[in-house]
C-alpha cells in the first residue's frame, strides 16, 4: 500500500472549542471513533476502541471507574452516566494539564459564547464562568471552572437529574447556584 493523498487536519484546539461550544454532538462521535484509530483488534469498531482510549485517560486522570458508565462520544444515551464527583476529578486534572490552557479555553463562557452565551448575563458569573452544559428530558447539568469574588480558581460540577419538565426551571436554577459560586467572597477552604 502507498498514501494517495494527505490532509492535515486543523489542531484540535480549535476542534474541542468548536465541539464544546455549541455543543456538538456529532462531533464528539467523530472524535470517539478517530481515537479509536487503528484498531486494538479487526473485529474491534472505531467506537469500542475509542471508548477504551477514554476509560484509559479517565483512569490516568484519578477517575474511579466505579463512577462512569459510558456508551457512546456524546452522552446521549441513557446508558451513560457519570458522577459529579468524578466530573469535578476530571477537571481537576484538566486544570493542571500541559494542555489545561487550551482546554479551558475550548469551554462555553456565560454571557459570552457558546450554549452559555445567553445565560448569567449581567451577573459576576459573566466573562468568569467556563463551562459545559449537558441536558436530556428530566436531566440539566453545569460543570467547569469560576473565579470566586475572593479570586479563588474553583471546578464545579451541578446535575440536576428526574426534575421537572420545565428546561428554563432546571436552566434558571442551575445558573444560580453558578452565580454564588461566582459571588462568594470567602474561603472554600
Amino acid at each position: 500500500p502507498f498514501e494517495v493523498a494527505s490532509m492535515q487536519s486543523r489542531p484540535f484546539s480549535l476542534i474541542a472549542a468548536q465541539t464544546l461550544k455549541p455543543s456538538q454532538n456529532l462531533y464528539t462521535e467523530l472524535i470517539l471513533r478517530t481515537l479509536g484509530t487503528p484498531r486494538i483488534s479487526p473485529t474491534q469498531t472505531n467506537e469500542e476502541a475509542g471508548l477504551i482510549v477514554v476509560r484509559n485517560f479517565l483512569r490516568q486522570a484519578g477517575v474511579p471507574e466505579s463512577q462512569l458508565a459510558l456508551s457512546d462520544g456524546s452522552g446521549l444515551s441513557r446508558n451513560d452516566l457519570i458522577t459529579a464527583n468524578a466530573t469535578v476529578q476530571l477537571l481537576t486534572f484538566m486544570s493542571k494539564h500541559r494542555y489545561a490552557t487550551q482546554f479551558r479555553e475550548a469551554l462555553p463562557i456565560a454571557g459570552v459564547d457558546g450554549t452559555l452565551r445567553t445565560r448569567m448575563r449581567g451577573t459576576p458569573a459573566e466573562g468568569n464562568l467556563r463551562a459545559k452544559t449537558g441536558s436530556l428530558s428530566s436531566v440539566a447539568s453545569l460543570s467547569g471552572y469560576v473565579t470566586t469574588a475572593a479570586g479563588e480558581h474553583l471546578a464545579f460540577s451541578m446535575m440536576l437529574n428526574n426534575y421537572p419538565d420545565a428546561g428554563a426551571l432546571r436552566r434558571d436554577s442551575i445558573d444560580a447556584i453558578a452565580v454564588l459560586l461566582a459571588s462568594f467572597a470567602g474561603r472554600s477552604q
